[in-house]
């Protein structure tokens, strides 16, 4: 009942943009329209297609409630504060869910920085099986050990994002390095879908820790910092798809919309989509009030034609 908003999906018979295309989406619009809905539906598409998905919300980028955030201590990183423990979520579950597709990029950077195995520090080791006496949970966080194998050496991204799944004083950087590997590479295609792109140019829940009185900006955390980059520098193979509600600022609204070779905003429902949405939800028995006139008409006037609010008029009470 809602077609005016098809995205276009790169048709180029290596899914590989032609040199010069700006393959980077941008949705804007109200809060409530549902470009939310739009980024998640493209994101479960493309993963059905077997691409790579890297997915964020800048809302939970920014309240990171893990809360172990770090000033970067590797070169090149200066002025970043790593999210390590919310890093090694991301790194587990791309692992788990996408391990196939990374086995097939190998890597081009060079990572002799770091001890792949272990670390130096035993307590930031994941404990052998043998050595766990009660629940694995009173550990720092690790995989089980039948969800991904012990971290090793490698030459393939899944050895590098797997090592960040087992190491919580490494995932920070990693996640970065994964998103520039996949941003470079071109066996398989990814898509970078990142929500409320508004709050990188906002204040974090952080606080600076050399300045009791001042927040960290969204930008300079570590997972933010990886987003902005795909904007500025989209993937090879792939593309990048962002959605801002209306607090983004009028520079970067302006930024984004010329950066993009596609950007969509998006409206509330016109009074015939409300009309097909109010039958979607009467079908599917997710409205329980018969369907007739005086509903559709009370359903427009309470809403406005809000999608968020015309699906909660129907939630049952």
């Amino acid at each position: 009942f809602r077609d005016r908003y098809v995205l276009p999906v790169p048709t180029h018979p290596a899914d590989v943009y032609p040199k010069g295309t700006k393959n980077l989406v941008f949705l804007h619009g109200l809060s409530g329209t549902g470009k939310s809905i739009i980024l998640a539906q493209a994101a479960a598409y493309f993963k059905q297609k077997k691409w790579i998905v890297v997915s964020s919300c800048g809302y939970d980028v920014s309240h990171d409630i893990k809360g172990l955030v770090q000033p970067a201590v590797f070169e090149g990183r200066t002025g970043i504060f790593e999210q390590h423990l919310k890093s090694r979520e991301y790194l587990q579950y791309l692992a788990v869910n996408f391990g196939e597709q990374l086995k097939q990029i190998t890597l081009v950077g060079e990572y002799e920085h770091f001890n792949w195995e272990r670390s130096d520090d035993p307590s930031l080791n994941a404990p052998e099986e043998s050595d766990i006496q009660g629940s694995v949970d009173e550990f720092l966080p690790f995989p089980r050990h039948n969800v991904l194998p012990r971290p090793k050496k490698g030459t393939t991204l899944f050895d590098l994002v797997n090592v960040g799944a087992w190491r919580c004083d490494l995932a920070g950087p990693i996640f970065s390095y994964m998103v520039d590997e996949l941003r470079k590479q071109s066996q398989i295609p990814v898509l970078f879908a990142f929500d409320d792109v508004n709050q990188l140019d906002q204040d974090s829940e952080m606080w600076d820790l050399r300045d009791p009185f001042k927040r960290l900006s969204t930008r300079v955390l570590s997972i933010g910092d990886c987003f902005a980059r795909v904007i500025t520098e989209p993937p090879v193979r792939g593309a990048t798809l962002i959605a801002s509600n209306a607090k983004l600022n009028a520079v970067r609204m302006q930024e984004y919309m010329e950066r993009a070779a596609t950007h969509r905003r998006i409206y509330n429902y016109t009074s015939d989509e409300i009309q097909g949405a109010l039958e979607h939800y009467s079908t599917s028995k997710f409205l329980l009030t018969p369907l007739d006139l005086e509903i559709l008409r009370r359903c427009e006037l309470l809403t406005g034609g809000v999608p968020k609010d015309v699906y909660r008029f129907c939630v049952p009470h």
